[in-house]
């Protein structure tokens, strides 16, 4: 029997749609589920990184894990300010958190730009 009550709305169910959203359409970015689907679970990790640290601790580093997201490129920051923002929209996050979140997203950002090959991480 399939459930009828509505799903509740979390921030790893919400991401999971926003990249679902985004990239269903195009087959082109990954190269299969699992791929995409690694894509995704690194994203929720950085999310729950950076909003951690908007709380004032830091369960994960963001740099950390980016670093671990061989799939991450430049183009995913204006996506996490997006999703942040659609976050914040719909009162699932505390704009405020966000607000801190965006500030540290620009400082990633500018250190990736500076120097990508020490976000990529080499695996034996």
């Amino acid at each position: 029997m399939m459930s009828t009550q509505p799903r509740a709305v979390t921030v790893p169910t919400y991401i999971h749609q926003f990249y679902a959203g985004k990239y269903a359409a195009s087959a082109s970015r990954f190269s299969d589920l699992p791929a995409f689907r690694s894509f995704v679970g690194y994203q929720v990790r950085l999310v729950n990184a950076l909003l951690s640290k908007a709380k004032g601790f830091e369960v994960d580093q963001a740099a950390t894990v980016i670093s671990f997201n061989h799939y991450f490129v430049t183009a995913d920051f204006d996506d996490l300010l997006e999703l942040l923002r659609e976050l914040a929209n719909h009162g699932i996050v505390d704009a405020r958190l966000t607000a801190s979140a965006v500030v540290e997203i620009d400082a990633l950002r500018a250190q990736f730009d500076r120097d990508t090959a020490s976000f990529r991480r080499m695996f034996r």
